[in-house]
């Protein structure tokens, strides 16, 4: 039978530090052996100035499409091989 009560899980404080680049930093101390990455960045057209137009775009073609040395199906296969 379940449990008659099971405590609410606790949600790990998030700590964030600027690195001297100014890129922004945000993680969170986890139980267990998992790990979880993402990346924000103040990119689009609302954080864009006219010189900066695409960037966002680029930053998405860099970080998820195919390389010199990899194509995205690999990129992809290796990715999902890792978990």
């Amino acid at each position: 039978p379940p449990p008659a009560y099971v405590p609410p899980a606790t949600t790990p404080a998030t700590e964030t530090a600027t690195l001297p680049n100014g890129v922004r930093i945000a993680t969170e101390n986890t139980d267990g052996p998992m790990i979880a990455a993402g990346i924000y960045a103040d990119v689009g057209s609302m954080h864009e100035a006219p010189y900066q137009s695409g960037a966002c775009h680029l930053l998405e073609k860099l970080a998820f499409k195919s390389t010199a040395n990899r194509t995205h199906f690999r990129f992809v296969r290796e990715m999902e091989a890792t978990g």
